[in-house]
């Protein structure tokens, strides 16, 4: 009892600074109790945005992969997914997906005319199938033309390239250069065997981000059709080689002879062989 009278004299005696420190304890109370909570749901806001925008709930990837996936990736494109054909019917047949979309990622050159002379433009992209990608995402506004046609009078695709206005506008700033939605460009791409291929293309429209508008202004899109013209992804894949042939590259690691001897098999040469698709990330939606 006389312990809490001298806390009240006290208290009575220097009451600013009581009800200063008072105040300093209500606010530190406050915001160890809703400063927590705030940060917890800014973090679940910032997941799904990514998730929303950027990856779906789930990314699926080659085994192959010497590095992790991520939607920035494009100075090290990621192997492509094998038998990718069969993992979408798998995954498509899982009532807990509700869509499953392949896509790629990677860098190329646009090279256009001006004045008689070539100019070349940098360009990183994602290609993607243009229906499938939109039943995922929707962050791209697009504001001339179209959207490779998804969604035009006649369902009809068109296939191209998309990029976004500030891309645009970027390519006039430095390069005086301002593309037209229908202007015919020239898509170089340098392939892993260190051969460039030349791709005949039009510009299909021009978008701007909804969201990560710091990171989308950089994104552009093509279409999974001309990423694969463009990248020339008619390659074999190793385990859809002819029975005979993989037997005797077999045998020609201990007699190098042996190759010879397909020749003299009729059926060489006569198996189908799979031509390889451009697909290196699969973003699962539940």
């Amino acid at each position: 009892m006389l312990a809490l009278k001298i806390a009240l004299r006290s208290l009575l005696r220097r009451k600013s600074r009581s009800v200063t420190i008072g105040l300093l304890v209500v606010f530190g109370t406050l915001l160890l109790v809703f400063g927590q909570t705030i940060t917890r749901s800014a973090a679940i806001a910032s997941r799904n945005s990514i998730i929303q925008n950027f990856t779906g709930d789930l990314i699926l990837y080659s085994e192959r992969s010497k590095e992790k996936p991520s939607p920035f990736a494009f100075t090290t494109p990621l192997p492509n997914i094998p038998n990718v054909a069969d993992v979408r019917t798998y995954l498509e047949g899982l009532s807990e997906v509700q869509a499953a979309v392949p896509f790629a990622q990677n860098y190329a050159v646009i090279q256009v005319q001006q004045d008689g002379k070539p100019v070349e433009l940098p360009f990183i992209f994602y290609a993607i199938e243009p229906a499938n990608y939109l039943r995922l995402f929707r962050n791209a506004e697009v504001m001339q033309g179209s959207f490779f046609g998804v969604g035009d009078a006649g369902g009809l695709s068109r296939p191209g390239i998309l990029i976004s206005e500030f891309q645009n506008d970027q390519y006039e700033k430095n390069y005086g250069v301002r593309l037209s939605v229908g202007e015919k460009v020239t898509v170089l791409s340098l392939t892993e065997g260190g051969s460039v291929n030349a791709f005949r293309t039009e510009l299909v429209g021009l978008f701007k981000p909804r969201y990560f508008k710091n990171v989308f202004n950089y994104i552009n899109f093509i279409d999974i059709e001309t990423y694969s013209n463009l990248y020339n992804f008619t390659g074999v894949a190793s385990d859809s080689l002819p029975e005979n042939l993989s037997r005797g590259l077999a045998q020609a690691e201990n007699d190098e002879d042996a190759i010879f001897g397909l020749a003299a098999d009729e059926n060489f040469g006569l198996s189908l062989i799979h031509i390889s698709e451009p697909t290196r990330l699969l973003s699962i939606s539940y």
